[in-house]
């Protein structure tokens, strides 16, 4: 079994690859590599330090597999500590208990095996087995997902277009703005107690039209956008329930950014911190508030790292703030595209008032009390969070946003030097009553009813329907600015979970009412 010494030292590879299998389905095969990597290199190279001083390699296995199983303890003892602590030890004592507990006990787990002369036997075949059994479930899920989803990506056709915007005529500055989860305002008012409509009227005397009943076509944000930006609804896609890949080339090489780059359009994003919404294929990426992504950020959160730099003082690697910088950052610069010297189509995917909740109504921060996540619906209550902080966060979070896009616009409108079409709509409603895996009980008119506004040049809005949905309103842009003839489709909403994407159950249009005998596999 000598050469099966190192593999207990693998086992640092089982969290990256549990984290990954687990959010497969939100995780690019990409974002695994650095951390898996990072992993594999530092419990390879501790155990050969180790084999090397103690000239054995059973030791130097073990050895490495309880330094593995320290580090990476270390998030889920944190949490634990600020259970058991809150309220009676200070969040900086919190960071210096738990880093000593973690030294201390990797210390006395190093001189109990540095005492041992030799290995039990069934002590390394067990350590042995047990890595062997942990890579082996993580691993053998995830092989058939990746290799189905390359599979796809690779077999994958782009559409051709058989509609072309006028080469004459205006070519009006685009600002889209999406913040996620943003519901409308009868949900706002019944649900949370948010009276909205002073900021729907602030919005109506700076010449927007609020489309008072407006609902999403999807609730899972990259069938949402997808949607909105390629102008149909999701067909035709050939790949695993759980693979959003699909979706994410749709909302990078979009039918709407095709269209405005044949009228010399140049094409702006800002970067969110969600992969579907961080196009880096854009003409133009701003906004950049760190290259971690969420799950580099959840990697770092079960290990040391976090909060050793949080015992220093340093909020480097706090997802947080992070996102707070990142939301503040793309609402003030948003603006400064307007006075370019070609038009500008500019979309920006503001990851609030969705969870994690990190305002307070000011803009004052709020520092969740656990591990980073972006989790919505019942999700959100699996990893910590409660019923009473998403009744109070989201409305607060709301107000912030619309105090932010109010001097957005405000600001934008002093500087555009060309005229400017704006629209702002949530891709889809709160999750504060949504259950993934019983939508039947969920509360699909919060999910699926949004805030949705838009503000044209010439500041005619006659002719438009209330009900829009998003699935119409680059239709609606083209045909009346661009001389394309796009007629408006049925306003439609479908439910799916992100287990299987591509099977949608269809709301019935008036009452929201679920009929799961209509039900589509696309």
């Amino acid at each position: 079994m000598k050469t099966l010494a190192i593999l207990p030292a693998l086992a640092g590879c089982y969290p990256v690859l549990f984290l990954y299998a687990h959010n497969i389905e939100q995780v690019r095969p990409q974002d695994l590599w650095l951390p898996l990597l990072l992993a594999l290199g530092s419990s390879t190279a501790l155990f050969l330090l180790w084999r090397r001083v103690l000239r054995d390699a059973d030791r130097a296995g073990v050895l490495t597999f309880a330094w593995a199983a320290c580090f990476w303890s270390v998030g889920l003892l944190e949490r634990l500590v600020r259970r058991l602590a809150a309220g009676s030890v200070s969040v900086g004592k919190q960071h210096y208990l738990l880093l000593g507990f973690f030294f201390l006990l990797l210390a006395l787990v190093a001189l109990l095996i540095l005492r041992w002369r030799a290995v039990p036997r069934e002590v390394s075949v067990a350590l042995q087995v047990m890595t062997a059994v942990l890579l082996g479930i993580t691993i053998f899920p995830i092989l058939p997902h990746d290799i189905a989803r390359a599979y796809a990506a690779f077999h994958r056709t782009r559409r051709q277009e058989d509609v072309h915007l006028a080469k004459m005529g205006m070519r009006p500055n685009i600002i889209h703005l999406v913040p996620d989860a943003y519901g409308r305002a009868d949900i706002l008012k019944t649900r949370y107690g948010l009276d909205n409509e002073p900021f729907l009227r602030a919005l109506e005397s700076r010449n927007f039209h609020v489309f008072r009943a407006a609902r999403a076509n999807y609730n899972v944000t990259p069938l949402c956008l997808a949607a909105a930006l390629n102008m149909e609804y999701i067909s035709g896609i050939r790949a695993k329930g759980d693979d959003a890949e699909p979706l994410r080339d749709l909302i990078w090489q979009s039918r709407v950014r095709a269209l405005l780059k044949e009228r010399g359009y140049r094409f702006i994003d800002f970067e969110s911190g969600w992969p579907f919404t961080n196009i880096r294929s854009a003409d133009e990426v701003r906004g950049t508030a760190s290259r971690l992504s969420p799950f580099h950020s959840s990697v770092l959160s079960m290990t040391p790292v976090p909060v050793l730099l949080k015992a220093l003082g340093s909020n480097a690697l706090d997802y947080y703030a992070i996102q707070r910088h990142r939301v503040n950052n793309t609402f003030a610069n948003v603006p400064h595209v307007s006075d370019l010297d070609r038009p500008v189509f500019v979309f920006a995917h503001v990851m609030t008032p969705h969870p994690p909740f990190v305002f307070q109504d000011d803009g004052t921060p709020v520092q969740p009390n656990r591990p980073y996540s972006g989790r919505d619906g019942d999700d959100f209550y699996e990893d910590g969070g409660a019923k009473a902080e998403y009744r109070a966060g989201y409305p607060a979070q709301v107000q912030y946003v619309n105090r932010v896009t109010l001097a957005m616009v405000d600001q934008l409108r002093r500087r555009m030097t060309r005229p400017t079409i704006i629209i702002l709509q949530g891709d889809h409603g709160p999750g504060m009553g949504l259950a993934w895996e019983n939508l039947p009980a969920s509360d699909l008119r919060e999910r699926l009813t949004i805030f949705c506004a838009v503000s044209f040049p010439d500041g005619d809005y006659r002719g438009l329907s209330d009900t829009t949905s998003p699935v119409n309103l680059y239709r609606l842009v083209f045909s009346r600015y661009f001389g394309a003839d796009f007629p408006q489709l049925p306003n439609r909403s479908y439910v799916t979970n992100w287990k299987h994407l591509y099977t949608y159950t269809r709301i019935d249009q008036g009452r929201l009412k679920l009929d799961f005998n209509d039900t589509w596999q696309h």
